[in-house]
């Protein structure tokens, strides 16, 4: 039986979730069965397994924390609060052993949910009692150490009417507080009642509110006044948006500060470009991960895992201790690691800042924008360049043959490359790129994962995807564990559509293989994976793959993720997250570093049109296309003219022609004198009324369109009358299949 689990902010739906007692013995049974992992066994071991156990459970993440307002999980309450005490006691001066205690605490304090959800003093006995099951089993901690856990994880409560579980010792307040920090923060959402108004501060939702018996719409930060007396008395309600409604509570003002970090890492398609390999572009993807790794692993390593509330896509945002001195010194480690992980090349902007603990928890969203405030200031700092970026521009011979912004200083397969582009290609080499969302459908293929450029098609295309309005999603937060919660359930969910959009289009296997030659010595062709993935970051995608199916694909991801991320409600229905894609062909020979720059400006044109097909509702909230393409083919590294912009769904059936028409061109021979005889024809008006009138004559003789019928499985009328459409209609798709059908009119991949 599935019980009712939190509310999926991009959605707002419930989702399901497997009943607490199933996911506690899970959770135990994990641990207990990790708990002889590693060289030692003592605190700080337990809680790595811990943390991790909790983490990779993600029908915790199912759970609220609250019953009443279910719109933050269980686990990132725990994190929150783990996080928020472990730095609060490290500016304490806690040593490590009560840090780990404090740690380990937090993230076990109100597991009783599991067992008795929205029951006040109930889930405290039950996290009490759990906590002790858990203990018990691990042979191998202190007695001391599980007596104090035991002990301090229920124990943080200021209420009277949790009796034996009020906190008392200091260590006991500050879990409290920290706690209180957290449910201030997951209780607390847009809309708020108060002094007889009713209002929203939500730009991106409706909210429907039964307040006694009365419904009222909020809209864009919309409001009302309430003038019965009998509706101010109780001023609870109730919202359907969220299944849930305001929550009182007496929150007394929060004294003291915590620090909050925030890191991005600039530039990083233009950093990944540097290339003329595939290999060099895998590289400087991995780089740009294992930068961001890097600096997780100095919080992790310095204050806690907790800490961190999100990283990806080059930005990470984390809880620090309000003290200076130690922000300064994670900072400076963070900025030396990266460093020497880019040899010097990356640029990084790390930003720490102390605020009022009342402000984190009371108004996250407006802490947040004075975080990224700083963000942007130290981005707009004057940079120093490497020694290697300053260029005498009458020694062009000593430049980078890659990058073509350094100095070489070595030679590596006849290329002259710099240290930076050196270490891409080492980095990026085959055994050690991780192909995450492509190896297991090659591997059920039976198809080779791609070495060279030439391995993925003999023209290539390069998909440049970013999502629309984004910034909106995460700056409308309310809360930390809010901002947690929601960029995790946002880039778990993406990278999901991503890998089964690419398995369910390798259903056609023709369209994910290339066969060609491995290298120019061997005799016999061997069948390749067309499509690496080369770079995922939150929204910000870089693809290359064989042009042939380049158009499908990116249609069918763009649809997948704004239905996946779809709001519906009895008010209306809109896609909460989109995607736009420039698409740029080439012959896999033409350099890579252009075709990707173009691909950007392309996603820019898609970026345009997608704007341009926004629409206002009744309730001043916007209304979203499903997402935007533009593609183009590209013959020289000279500016070209726009691309091909499609919307959808507005412009599905331009785009399905296209598609349909590219890929019959290609597998079925009966369509191409049809096609060939519509590309070929001139623009001039007279010329096109012509070649109609001769293929509805050639009706009569039907063999040609019934040839091509039967590869299309249309009827010969059909075909005919989508033929003649094509050439009549002034909407670029006659000129968008002028520009594709070349690209994949040949080639032995079958």
């Amino acid at each position: 039986m599935m019980a009712e689990g939190v509310v999926n902010w991009f959605r707002k739906r419930r989702e399901d979730a497997k009943e607490g007692e199933k996911i506690w013995e899970t959770i135990k049974n994990n641990i207990l069965g990790r708990q002889h992992e590693g060289r030692y066994h003592d605190l700080s071991s337990f809680a790595r397994i811990l943390s991790e156990v909790l983490e990779e459970c993600d029908d915790l993440k199912c759970i609220p924390s609250d019953t009443r307002l279910p719109i933050c999980s269980l686990y990132h309450h725990l994190k929150s609060t783990a996080g928020i005490a472990v730095c609060l006691g490290i500016d304490r001066g806690y040593d490590h052993s009560l840090l780990t205690k404090l740690r380990i605490a937090g993230l076990l304090h109100d597991i009783g949910k599991l067992r008795a959800p929205g029951k006040g003093l109930e889930h405290v006995k039950a996290s009490e009692e759990m906590i002790d099951e858990l203990l018990s089993d691990i042979d191998w901690l202190k007695e001391e150490d599980k007596h104090y856990i035991k002990r301090l994880a229920p124990r943080h409560h200021g209420a009277s009417h949790y009796e034996k579980y009020r906190a008392e010792k200091d260590e006991e307040r500050l879990l409290s507080l920290a706690d209180s920090i957290s449910s201030a923060s997951d209780r607390r959402y847009e809309v708020s009642f108060d002094d007889g108004v009713v209002k929203s501060r939500d730009k991106i939702f409706p909210h429907l509110l039964t307040i006694g018996g009365r419904k009222i719409v909020l809209g864009r930060c919309g409001k009302k006044e309430i003038s019965d007396p009998r509706y101010d008395k109780n001023r609870y309600f109730y919202d359907e948006i969220v299944y849930g409604g305001q929550i009182i509570g007496d929150y007394k003002p929060f004294e003291g500060k915590i620090g909050l970090l925030a890191l991005d890492i600039q530039g990083i398609q233009g950093f990944i470009r540097e290339a003329k390999k595939l290999n060099a572009l895998r590289g400087g993807s991995k780089i740009i991960e294992d930068a961001l790794e890097a600096a997780k692993k100095v919080i992790s390593e310095r204050v806690s895992p907790e800490a961190i509330l999100f990283a990806g896509g080059g930005n990470l945002v984390s809880f620090l201790p309000g003290n200076k001195e130690v922000q300064n010194g994670i900072k400076s480690e963070i900025e030396d690691r990266i460093k020497d992980i880019s040899a010097g090349a990356l640029r990084v902007a790390v930003v720490s800042e102390s605020f009022e603990i009342d402000r984190v928890a009371k108004e996250f969203d407006r802490v947040l924008k004075d975080l990224f405030d700083l963000v942007e200031d130290e981005k707009g700092k004057p940079y120093s360049l490497r020694k290697d970026e300053v260029l005498d521009p009458e020694r062009g011979d000593e430049v980078c043959s890659y990058c073509f912004k350094r100095k070489f200083s070595r030679t590596y397969q006849e290329d002259q490359i710099c240290e930076v582009c050196f270490k891409k290609i080492n980095v990026g080499r085959s055994e050690k790129w991780e192909h995450r969302y492509t190896k297991d459908v090659a591997d059920k293929l039976k198809l080779k994962l791609p070495e060279e450029l030439s391995h993925i098609g003999d023209n290539i295309a390069v998909l440049s995807i970013d999502g629309n309005m984004m910034g909106r999603m995460f700056t409308q937060t309310m809360t930390p564990a809010e901002y947690s919660f929601k960029s995790e359930s946002f880039d778990k969910g993406l990278e999901r559509i991503l890998k089964e959009t690419i398995k369910e289009f390798s259903g056609n296997k023709y369209l994910v293989c290339h066969k060609t030659k491995k290298n120019e010595k061997d005799r016999e062709k061997t069948e390749f994976f067309a499509l690496d993935v080369i770079y995922r970051g939150g929204d910000d995608i870089l693809i290359i793959m064989n042009a042939k199916g380049a158009l499908r694909f990116g249609e069918m991801f763009i649809k997948r993720v704004s239905e996946e991320f779809r709001f519906e409600s009895s008010l209306y229905s809109s896609p909460t997250v989109t995607l736009s894609c420039g698409i740029a062909i080439a012959d896999h020979k033409f350099p890579i570093y252009f075709l990707i720059e173009k691909a950007e400006k392309l996603l820019d044109e898609a970026k345009r049109a997608f704007r341009n097909g926004i629409r206002r509702n009744e309730y001043d909230l916007f209304e979203l296309p499903d997402g935007a393409i533009s593609f183009a083919t590209v013959t020289s590294a000279m500016p070209g003219r726009e691309g091909h912009k499609f919307v959808l769904p507005e412009d599905d059936g331009r785009l399905g022609m296209i598609v349909s028409y590219a890929e019959a061109v290609r597998t079925e021979k009966d369509v191409k004198p049809i096609i060939s005889m519509v590309i070929n024809c001139d623009e001039d008006h007279i010329e096109r009324l012509n070649l109609i009138k001769h293929l509805y004559s050639r009706l009569s003789d039907r063999e040609i369109f019934e040839k091509a019928g039967k590869a299309l499985g249309k009827s010969p009328l059909e075909v005919c009358n989508e033929v003649c459409e094509i050439l009549s209609r002034e909407d670029g798709v006659r000129g968008g299949l002028k520009e594709i059908i070349p690209m994949v009119w040949g080639g032995d991949d079958r």
